[in-house]
Order: C-alpha cells, then sequence, then structure tokens
C-alpha cells in the first residue's frame, strides 16, 4: 500500500467554524481519522522520498507499527499540550462552560490513546542504539586512534557513570584532531541510526499533513504554541554533512601543527577551506528547509547551497565508505 493510497481526505472547509470548541473538535476529528487511517492500512507501507526529484520513483517499506507509533507520539504531545493550557484556561475562566468542555474533551480523547508507556522507551532505545552503532564503529570497523576512547565513553554511557565518562579522557589523551574525527564518528552513529526510521517519518507526515490547517486553528484558539516534532530527514542530513566540516577542521589543525618543510601545506589548506565553506553553505540551505517546514514560508534557496549540500553529503558518503573499508 503506498503512502498516496493511505493518506485520509482532507477536513472539509465547514469544519472549521469559530468558536475554540468547535475547532478543537475538528481537530481531534482529524486525528481520529488518522489513527483509523493507520488502523486500516496494510502491516507495510511505501514511501517515496520527497528529495531529490530524480529518486521520487523509488519507494522505501516502512513498518505499520513504527509508523504508528510517530503518530501517536505526536497526536499525545499535541494533547497533552493543549490539556495544559486548556486546565489554565478552566482555572481562570471563573466557571465559565466552554473551557470546562474542551478540557473534558480533550481528556476523553486522550483516554482513547495508547498509553504512553510504549512511547517512553523510544528514546532510551534510539540512544542505546547510538551508543551500540558508535562501539562497532570504533572498536571493530574503523580502528582509530580514539577507538580506545569511545569504547570506554560508550562503557560509561550505558552504565550512567559520569565518574568513569571524565576518566576515559584522562587514561586516553589524545591530540585535538582526533577528539574531532570522535565526534565524526558519533555523527555518523545517529545517522545510521536514523536512517532506517526515515521511511515511517516521511509516511508519518503525510498522514498529518491533512490535520496541519486544523492544528493551527486549534492551537490558536485556545492560545497554545504547537508542538512540532523533530524533523527527523533534516536531522539526518545535517549529521552526515557534520563530519565534512568536523574533518575540515581536524586537517586544519592538522596542517598547523605540521613542520613548515612539510610537503602539500598549502594543499592542505586549501582542502580545509573547501570543506568547512562548503558544510557551511550547506547546513544554509538545511537552515532554509527548516524554515520552510516550521513557518510554511516560500522556500528561498539558491544554485550554491542546493549544490553544496549534494556535495557535501556525497562526500560524506564517500568518506564513511572510506572509514568502512577493512
Amino acid at each position: 500500500m503506498a503512502i498516496e493510497d493511505a493518506s485520509p481526505a482532507a477536513p472539509p472547509e465547514s469544519a472549521e467554524v469559530a468558536g475554540g470548541t468547535e475547532q478543537l473538535r475538528a481537530l481531534l476529528t482529524g486525528y481520529a481519522e488518522v489513527l483509523e487511517t493507520i488502523d486500516d492500512a496494510a502491516p507495510v507501507l511505501w514511501a517515496r522520498p520527497e528529495r531529490p526529484r530524480i529518486l521520487r520513483w523509488l519507494r522505501f517499506p516502512a513498518s505499520r507499527a513504527l509508523v504508528r507509533t510517530l503518530v501517536v507520539r505526536h497526536i499525545t504531545r499535541c494533547v497533552n499540550a493543549l490539556k495544559r493550557y486548556g486546565a489554565r484556561r478552566v482555572a481562570l475562566a471563573d466557571g465559565a462552560p466552554g473551557p470546562v468542555r474542551e478540557l473534558k474533551m480533550l481528556e476523553s480523547f486522550e483516554q482513547s490513546l495508547p498509553t504512553a508507556r510504549r512511547l517512553t522507551i523510544i528514546a532510551p532505545l534510539a540512544l542505546l542504539g547510538v551508543l551500540l552503532v558508535a562501539y562497532i564503529l570504533a572498536n571493530y570497523v574503523i580502528h582509530t586512534t580514539a577507538s580506545k576512547l569511545l569504547g570506554d565513553l560508550t562503557t560509561a554511557a550505558v552504565d550512567l557513570d559520569r565518574g568513569a565518562a571524565v576518566d576515559a579522557f584522562k587514561t586516553n589523551p589524545v591530540e585535538p584532531p582526533v577528539y574531532l574525527g570522535a565526534a565524526a564518528i558519533v555523527a555518523y552513529s545517529v545517522m545510521l541510526v536514523i536512517v532506517p526510521l526515515l521511511p515511517a517519518f516521511t509516511v508519518k507526515r503525510r498522514l498529518l499533513e491533512p490535520s496541519a490547517r486544523l492544528e493551527a486553528s486549534g492551537f490558536a484558539a485556545l492560545g497554545c504554541r504547537r508542538v512540532h516534532d523533530i524533523e527527523l530527514d533534516l536531522l539526518g542530513q545535517l549529521l552526515l554533512i557534520v563530519p565534512v566540516g568536523l574533518y575540515g577542521v581536524a586537517a586544519a589543525v592538522a596542517a598547523y601543527w605540521a613542520p613548515p618543510e612539510a610537503i602539500g601545506i598549502a594543499f592542505g589548506w586549501s582542502a580545509c577551506v573547501i570543506m568547512v565553506g562548503a558544510s557551511a553553505l550547506a547546513g544554509v540551505e538545511l537552515l532554509g528547509c527548516y524554515r520552510v517546514r516550521r513557518t510554511d514560508a516560500v522556500r528561498r534557496h539558491t544554485r550554491i547551497t542546493r549544490a553544496a549540500l549534494w556535495m557535501v553529503s556525497t562526500g560524506s558518503v564517500l568518506l564513511l565508505i572510506g572509514l568502512l573499508r577493512p
């Protein structure tokens, strides 16, 4: 089942009538339609990448259970935020029936959602996955001088021992470029954990698109600031360009410490400037995409920043492949 077939129909214009209660009811109705759509969907949904356009013909599988977890997490966060503002309105409304009715509506809808017990394990599992990937990369794949440091930090994080984390830096003294390389490995680890979640995240975004307008009006009716989720696709791209910038800075530090008679210093500085500059331009492109997601503004980007994002992302993938080679 393709994601285009799974998206619920947009709510009718008549749903958005004046009054906070009706706007809130329309929003909760939209959420209920999204949950019903997921319940009626196939066990595996299919998502297509939004960018680049040349790859839009591809389809990636997404587990319905994972999509449902992401959707429920978003709805739960929104309902909790609305409940807090609704309780504030009830406290200040001096017995007005409208705010009381809205709060009861939110509480009743919250009871229909799955328990948050399953949602609370998402962050610990994600952290454990990042630490596991970092440990494997540092100790069994890349074999850098920072392998022992990353291994000790991973063990300290699993044991929740801050003293062991401090001791890891004391017992594994390395040069500053090595610290930057270790940070790049951690960025790659987070990115590798995010990649399997991207199809489900794409499906979740497409399912909630029809409710975006109702969210804006419902939150505004209660005077509540909208709840936004982490943009996993943009975060993954950011983590893909971070290692290039870090390696550029590390190469600059290494070139600064190199003896004056070393060969290739000028070329090394040029490569450092290119890597850091291209990473900065790619970051500007991602920042523009993030602002479009948050404000619904018209995307304004240049060919330079788009080219920089493509170039840095490709270079980062090639760099990762080079690091993973035996």
